[in-house]
């Protein structure tokens, strides 16, 4: 008998090794092909291999929906148009698959949202049962939609003539669950009603203590990528030299503090530098998180802005006056424990038109989902 020897039987294991690999590529089914050939196909042939996976009786709605995972709003919806054509198709254990589709909160938010909403269509008896569950589901539309019936319960206890401890304590839950601010200010409101006000500055985490200093040039625009010396100073130091004095606009300008007491955490700049256009306002804060955490930083600014968090640029958006909202830019951050500094930059034009004289940014620090990340006390 023939032993092999060492060149020999490296040889012979490669050879294994490739009919592995390649029976593996043969035993991969064509729409799983597809599958995957969507995922990096360019926009333009993306329909016809949608209509490939839609004319194919194999596609399964759990290998859509596990490739929604980590693709773009856009792409997704062409893979839920696929499930669509495999749902109108299918018979027998469909509805199995659609819950755990549901049940498994790991998957696509918006692969699940849409599972949910076929199997309850038409039942709101079962779509309030599903609900009654997800106050404290990962899929915000879920968690939004299970507040939004919690809210329609306790209108119907009030109405009910329930007692106010008891109201309150149905809307201190749903305050905890809610994360879309339209929500969180309802049940505010709902609160206040009940003689129970809800601290919103503190609730969203926004950061409200700030040292600011105004102003440099931006006439023309000039500003956004010029670093000027705080700016400088900063990403060199992650932190900035609270006495030090620089050469503005027009004239020498310090630092200066600020704590604003607004609800929605808004740092107005307009009152603290006499309406300055064409300018760059800078804000640093300290931020002391009682340990490491993987999270977001989230801006909301009408003006041209960018962020930095210990040192490390974050945000940067060239644009004016289109308008502000919580969480307008988000960006993924790494807070470490205790100290970190955040500083942002803040360009005001020169538009003089009525709609365009906001100067202002809010700030703070969430989870994915959208709960803050509250300080260190």
């Amino acid at each position: 008998m023939h032993r092999l020897n060492h060149r020999e039987l490296g040889t012979a294991i490669v050879a294994v090794c490739l009919l592995l690999l390649e029976g593996q590529a043969i035993g991969q089914s064509p729409q799983t092909k597809l599958i995957a050939e969507l995922r990096t196909a360019p926009v333009a042939q993306r329909a016809t291999l949608v209509k490939q996976l839609q004319n194919d009786p194999t596609t399964k709605l759990m290998d859509l929906v596990t490739a929604m995972a980590t693709v773009d709003p856009v792409l997704k919806n062409f893979y839920l148009s696929v499930a669509q054509t495999v749902l109108e198709r299918s018979s027998g254990s469909t509805e199995a698959e659609l819950q755990a589709i549901v049940d498994d909160k790991k998957l696509d938010a918006a692969a699940r949202y849409w599972a949910f909403s076929v199997l309850s269509r038409g039942d709101a008896k079962k779509r309030d049962a599903m609900l009654q569950t997800m106050l404290d589901d990962p899929a915000l539309e879920l968690r939004y939609e299970a507040v939004r019936l919690g809210q329609a319960e306790v209108k119907v206890l009030k109405e009910g003539g329930a007692e106010p401890a008891q109201l309150t304590e149905a809307y201190r839950k749903l305050l905890i669950a809610a994360r879309l601010p339209e929500q969180i200010q309802q049940i505010a409101d709902s609160l206040k009603e009940l003689d129970q006000p809800v601290d919103l500055l503190k609730h969203f985490g926004f950061v409200s203590k700030w040292q600011l200093i105004a102003s440099f040039d931006n006439r023309d625009r000039i500003g956004f990528n010029t670093e000027y010396e705080p700016e400088k100073s900063y990403i060199a130091k992650q932190t900035i030299d609270a006495n030090g004095e620089y050469e503005g606009k027009a004239t020498k300008v310090k630092w200066q503090s600020f704590e604003t007491k607004e609800a929605d955490g808004g740092v107005d700049l307009n009152p603290v530098f006499k309406n300055e256009k064409g300018a760059v306002a800078y804000a640093y804060a300290e931020f002391i998180a009682a340990s490491a955490v993987d999270c977001e930083v989230r801006l909301g600014c009408t003006n041209a802005n960018k962020v930095w968090v210990n040192g490390e640029p974050a945000l940067s958006n060239e644009v004016y006056h289109t308008g502000a909202q919580i969480d307008q830019y988000t960006a993924p951050v790494k807070l470490k424990a205790g100290k970190n500094t955040v500083l942002v930059k803040v360009c005001q034009n020169e538009q003089t038109e009525q709609w365009a004289q906001d100067w202002k940014f809010q700030l703070r620090f969430a989870d994915a989902s959208g709960q803050a990340i509250q300080p260190a006390e």
